[in-house]
């Protein structure tokens, strides 16, 4: 896929643009699903994982789409899609228990996360400032949870620490997923990152939903039309991400894709009415500045290492 524009600047703004739109279509995608009548999460990430393998299937079977089928290419490939797809899943049902707001704070602080385990599998360099932001996001995410072993003064409801570790999952399993996808950098076409975990994910929702009470029922139409329409959106989301991703930086994308999080507490407030406090507000911009802190650092690293 290729994008022209007149100027590298005028290519990194649409790179800032795309993410900024990716982010809009990501909260959307997850208000569908909050909104649908009651349904297992589990139909929403299938939906998900159906439509991008209808999608990306026949692409991949046309066009020079480079992969070096090599041993190590293809488990790192299974290993993203495995680590990918259970990302999604995670991120979904965690809906089931926390608010939107809450579970799109918590799951942003992955930056941090990938990189101290950057730190400690590829064997980057991590400095203070490297655990002064993953000091920031932990912060944030406890703002966020608010155990009520630290705030005694919050309800916090048993469905609230079930959210809270799904969210953590999806936190990790997005991290190694981005270390997985550095070990393929140049040698996998997107299109079978993709393929891969949309295959994984049909795999192991179609398992999952077995063991779901009432799973086995055919959803209604309303309860399909907003599936659909959620994964159209998902779909649109992971699109423009990697078109920005082909025109931007990754830093200045993940603070551009950041807004996630304020787009999901006004569709939360306004949208869903789910009540807030000063508290989550607080997480929620500790872990927006540390995922801006640690692309900016990476911005000016790499401008840096290309200068010399």
């Amino acid at each position: 896929m290729k994008v022209c524009c007149y100027n590298k600047a005028d290519c990194r703004s649409l790179g800032i643009l795309y993410s900024v739109i990716a982010a809009i279509f990501g909260s959307l995608a997850g208000l569908s699903l909050k909104v649908a009548p009651s349904t297992s999460q589990l139909h929403g990430g299938l939906s998900h994982f159906i439509l991008a393998y209808t999608v990306c299937l026949p692409i991949s079977t046309f066009g020079p789409l480079k992969f070096e089928a090599r041993r190590w290419n293809l488990v790192y490939t299974n290993l993203f899609g495995i680590m990918s797809s259970i990302s999604t899943m995670t991120n979904f049902l965690a809906f089931e228990f926390l608010p939107m707001s809450d579970v799109f704070a918590i799951v942003s602080s992955s930056a941090a996360t990938t990189m101290m385990l950057a730190c400690v599998f590829l064997k980057e360099n991590c400095t203070a400032t490297d655990l002064l932001f993953s000091i920031v996001a932990l912060v944030g995410v406890v703002l966020v949870a608010q155990p009520n072993f630290l705030f005694h003064g919050t309800e916090y409801r048993d469905d609230r620490y079930i959210g809270t570790i799904l969210a953590l999952a999806c936190n990790f399993s997005t991290a190694f997923a981005v270390l997985f996808t550095r070990k393929l950098a140049g040698k996998v076409n997107t299109v079978h990152l993709i393929l891969s975990r949309s295959f994984w994910g049909i795999l192991f929702c179609a398992v999952s939903l077995n063991f779901v009470e009432g799973a086995e029922e055919i959803p209604c139409l309303t309860v399909c039309a907003f599936l659909c329409l959620s994964a159209v959106l998902g779909l649109l989301n992971w699109t423009f991400r990697c078109v920005a991703l082909m025109l931007e930086r990754a830093g200045p994308v993940i603070v551009a894709y950041s807004s996630l999080i304020g787009f999901a507490f006004l569709l939360d407030y306004f949208v869903l009415g789910t009540a807030t406090n000063l508290l989550s507000i607080i997480g929620a911009i500790a872990i927006f500045a540390s995922s801006a802190g640690i692309a900016l650092k990476t911005t000016v690293s790499d401008c840096s290492h290309e200068r010399t």
